[in-house]
C-alpha cells in the first residue's frame, strides 16, 4: 500500500491512499474544494499527524507538500507510517534540498538518501511552466543486530 501525502487534485489509484488537508486547495471555493475531495482523496488530514498506525505503508510519496507543514515533523510522521524496507520520496524545490537531506539522514534505520534531479512541467492555464525539484528518495532499512552488536 501506498500513501501520497499532499495528493491535491489527483485521480484516485489503486493501492493508493491520498492525503490531504484541503485547506487552500487551489483558491476554489469551498463547495468546488468539497467536490474535488470527493473525487481526489480518501483522507483528509495533517501531514502532521499522520492518522495511520506505525508501519502501514511499503510507500510515501509528497511532491512539494510536507515543505509547506512544520518540515521536521511531517517527515517523522511520513518515516513513522513507512514499513521497514519501504520508500519514501519527496520531490522538494532547490532551496529546501540540503535541509531535506540532512533530516532524511538523521532517521532512525534510514538507508543512503539518494538524489535526482527531477523538472516538471506545469500548464496553470496561464501557459507552461517549467519547474526545477529534487526527487530525494531513502529507503527505511531493517537493522536486526545479533547479541554481539554485529550487523
Amino acid at each position: 500500500m501506498k500513501l501520497d501525502v499532499g495528493s491535491g487534485e489527483c485521480e484516485k489509484q489503486e493501492g493508493c491512499i491520498n492525503l490531504d488537508s484541503m485547506e487552500s486547495f487551489g483558491g476554489f471555493t469551498i463547495s468546488q474544494n468539497r467536490r474535488m475531495m470527493m473525487r481526489c482523496l480518501d483522507v483528509r488530514g495533517d501531514a502532521r499527524v499522520l492518522p495511520f498506525k506505525d508501519m502501514t505503508f511499503e510507500e510515501v510519496l509528497s511532491d512539494s507538500c510536507v515543505m509547506t507543514y512544520v518540515f521536521e515533523r511531517a517527515v517523522k510522521e511520513c518515516w513513522r507510517v513507512l514499513k521497514r524496507g519501504g520508500r519514501m520520496e519527496l520531490y522538494v524545490y532547490p532551496k529546501d534540498k540540503e535541509r531535506t537531506i540532512e533530516v532524511l539522514s538523521s532517521l532512525e534505520n534510514a538507508g543512503d538518501v539518494l538524489c535526482e534531479e527531477f523538472n516538471h512541467d506545469y500548464d496553470l492555464n496561464t501557459g507552461n511552466m517549467k519547474v526545477a525539484e529534487w526527487k530525494i528518495e531513502v529507503i527505511k532499512v531493517d537493522t536486526l543486530r545479533s547479541i554481539n552488536g554485529g550487523e
